[in-house]
Order: C-alpha cells, then sequence, then structure tokens
C-alpha cells in the first residue's frame, strides 16, 4: 500500500493518498521500532515494506513536508540494522532474520535483493547518505564471480535451477539498479543469467504453469527494452530485429530484417514525468526502467544510410518524422 500510495498521489496531486500513507508509515517509523522486531522477511512480500518506506520518505522530501525529518533517524536505524545483520559478506541480503538479537532466521539468499537495495538507493538519492550507495553497489562483482546458475530458490522442484520466479525477480533487481549504475560486473552477470531463465521456458512457450509465469514475461520485457533503449518498432515481426547500444553522448540504433519492411520507430519518453508526474525516476519494484528518452525541447544529430534522413533535428521534430 505504500508503495502504491506514494504513487497515485503524484499521479493523482490527491492529498487523501498522501495522508493514507503518512498514517501507515507513522504505525511503522514512529509508534514502532522496526530496527528491534523479532521477525523481518527480506524476500519477496516481506522486503516491500523497506521500498514502501522509501517512496514515502522520498515523497514528503519532494514536497517540503515536516513529517520527513520525524522519520528520518527511525528509517536510518532500521535500514543500518538491515545492513549490520541482515547481509551476507557479498553484500547479498538472507532471507529473514532478527533485528533484535541479530541471529539469522532463515540463512538463505533473497533472490529480491534489489528490491531492498531500490530502498537505499532512494533513501541516498533525498540525503546523500554515502553509506547507502555503497551498499547498493556492494554486490555486483560477487555476482559476477560467484551467483551464475545460482539457485535463488532450492525449494522447488521443478528443476535442478528451482523456480523461474527466483530468476525473474533476481534479474529484475540487476536490470532496474544496472539503470542507475552502469556497471560492468552487473551488465555481465545479467546477460549471463538471462540465459539460464531463458532456457527454463518449454517448447510450447509455457514457463511453469502458474500465475508467476508472469514474473518470467515482465523480466523479459525489461531485457528486452534495455537491448533497445526503450525503442520499439512497429509494426512487429517475427523476422524484425531491433538493437541499441549507447556510446558516450552517442546511441547506435540498428534495424536487421531479411524483407522490406515499413513501419515506425518508436522512441521511450520520460514516463516519470509525462505519466507519473514523479518528482524523479527513483528505482521502484516492477518498473520498466527509462533508457533513451527523447526530449522534445533538445536538438539530436541524426546519422543514417539514408542520406535523406541525415540532420540536425528538434526533439519534436524527430518524434513526428520517424513516428
Amino acid at each position: 500500500m505504500l508503495q502504491t500510495l506514494s504513487r497515485v498521489y503524484w499521479m493523482t496531486g490527491e492529498e487523501k493518498y498522501l495522508n493514507w500513507a503518512i498514517k501507515i508509515a507513522d504505525k511503522y517509523l514512529i509508534d514502532m521500532d522496526l530496527s528491534q522486531i523479532d521477525y523481518l522477511k527480506l524476500r519477496d512480500h516481506g522486503c516491500e515494506i523497506i521500498g514502501g518506506l522509501s517512496e514515502i520518505y522520498l515523497t514528503l522530501h519532494y514536497i517540503s513536508h515536516p513529517k520527513k525529518l520525524n522519520y528520518q533517524t527511525s528509517l536510518y536505524r532500521f535500514l543500518d540494522r538491515i545492513l549490520a545483520y541482515g547481509r551476507n559478506p557479498d553484500g547479498l541480503f538472507y532471507n529473514a532474520v532478527n533485528l533484535k538479537t541479530g541471529q539469522l532466521i532463515d540463512s538463505r539468499i533473497s533472490d529480491t535483493w534489489g528490491y531492498i537495495l531500490n530502498a537505499y538507493y532512494t533513501v541516498w538519492i533525498v540525503d546523500q547518505k554515502d553509506e547507502y550507495k555503497k551498499a547498493v553497489s556492494k554486490p555486483f562483482k560477487a555476482l559476477d564471480f560467484k551467483y551464475r546458475n545460482y539457485n535463488w530458490e532450492p525449494k522447488a522442484k521443478l528443476n535442478l535451477l528451482g523456480s523461474h520466479d527466483g530468476y525473474a525477480d533476481s534479474i529484475e533487481s540487476g536490470i532496474n539498479l544496472f539503470n542507475r549504475l552502469n556497471n560492468s560486473y552487473l551488465q555481465s552477470w545479467i546477460d549471463s543469467e538471462i540465459n539460464v531463465m531463458f532456457g527454463m521456458q518449454k517448447p510450447d512457450g509455457i514457463i511453469e504453469g502458474w500465475h508467476g509465469d508472469g514474473n518470467f514475461a515482465r523480466t523479459a520485457l525489461m531485457y528486452g527494452l534495455w537491448k533497445t533503449q526503450g525503442a520499439r518498432l512497429s509494426p512487429w515481426r517475427e523476422n524484425l530485429y531491433l538493437g541499441a547500444e549507447p556510446n558516450g553522448d552517442e546511441i547506435y540504433f540498428v534495424l536487421k530484417t531479411k524483407e522490406a519492411w515499413e513501419g515506425k520507430l518508436i522512441f521511450d519518453q520520460m514516463r516519470h514525468k509525462t505519466i507519473l508526474n514523479l518528482p524523479v525516476d527513483y528505482p521502484r519494484i516492477n518498473q520498466f526502467p527509462e533508457w533513451f528518452t527523447l526530449d522534445e525541447n533538445l536538438k539530436y544529430r541524426i546519422i543514417s544510410s539514408d542520406k535523406n534522413l541525415s540532420g540536425i533535428y528538434s526533439g519534436d521534430k524527430i518524434k513526428s518524422t520517424l513516428e
């Protein structure tokens, strides 16, 4: 609810959503001492309270609400305690921990590690607290060297690597953070592990045959949009390929097809502003990250094999030309 309410408040501007979120946050950050709870679930559907609290904290900051300072000490104490007792030496999180005693309850590694690190990055955006940004990048090298083909959900008996669901959540975690922190170790790990996840799909297209197959689809889309820098083609067909790669101030878009094709090249927009009305594009669960976003107020140089297309265009001209 905290995650939803903060976003809906920005989308609508209606105070009732903000007030509802504050009422929930008061319960956790004023009435309770979260740093002393005896059971904190750090995997799916437990860890999301951490992200939710970070989202209302960021919201209060950007509207200069006095509640932000009321929450700060308690939120820091909670986050610091998780870093002290909820992580393994590689910077990844355990499934569950007793924050009061510091004892582990479930020492397996949470596949939703990035959902938790989203919160640390969000608080870093607000307060520039260096140790939180360091916590975000700490696991990247270890992932590439120690967590390839990792069994994120060892209890599952569907195959040797467990459920695809653990891979989907873990890769989503990586993509969302790579969007903010361009790290070569993290990129290498994502490119490796997406192939493991894709290999879990059956010949008929079904993954495991339950609602969690949607997680596979979401993560696959996230990965595909990263590799096209958010661009897409319409109409799409099976033998049509699009790829994109940034290189400094330039971005290379490559379109490949064996047969003649005519259609639209559609660039992404700054959706956090144009759709969600957010003050900043902070990392959040299940979002589709923004890569290259066309700004209608900027000018761009296009270099194309089609000489008639090459030239300098304003963003609004590119939009009208290519769409």
